[in-house]
C-alpha cells in the first residue's frame, strides 16, 4: 500500500487556476479518485461560500472510523482509545470556495 500524504499548500499551488468550484472539484476528484469525498459541509466564511470535503488519507482507518461512527451514532471520539487511534490522521479536509480557490486542512 502506498503511503500517502497530506496535501500541502505548496502542492496546491502547483493545480491550475479555476474559476469556479465546480472546476476545482473536478481536478481533485480525477486527480485523487475514490479518495476524494464530498462535499460533507457547505457555510458562508466572509461572505464567500465554502464547501468541506476529505481526503482519504489512510483508507483502511477511514473505513473503520465510518464504522465506529455508525455503531455509536456519534462522530464524537476519544482519541486516547485504543479503538479509535489514527481516527483523525486517516483523512484530510479540503476546503473550496466558490470561485474554486483550495485550503488544505490540516
Amino acid at each position: 500500500m502506498t503511503e500517502r500524504k497530506h496535501i500541502t499548500k505548496e502542492e496546491i499551488n502547483k493545480f491550475p487556476g479555476f474559476k469556479n468550484h465546480e472546476e476545482a472539484v473536478s481536478f481533485l476528484k480525477d486527480k485523487f479518485g475514490d479518495d476524494f469525498l464530498g462535499p460533507s459541509r457547505e457555510t458562508k466564511l466572509e461572505g464567500r461560500k465554502l464547501y468541506s470535503y476529505s481526503y482519504v488519507i489512510d483508507r483502511e482507518t477511514f473505513e473503520r472510523m465510518g464504522a465506529w461512527i455508525f455503531k455509536n451514532k456519534t462522530q464524537i471520539f476519544p482519541t486516547s482509545n485504543p479503538e479509535t487511534k489514527g481516527f483523525t490522521s486517516s483523512y484530510q479536509t479540503i476546503y473550496i470556495y466558490e470561485d474554486g480557490e483550495i485550503v488544505p486542512g490540516s
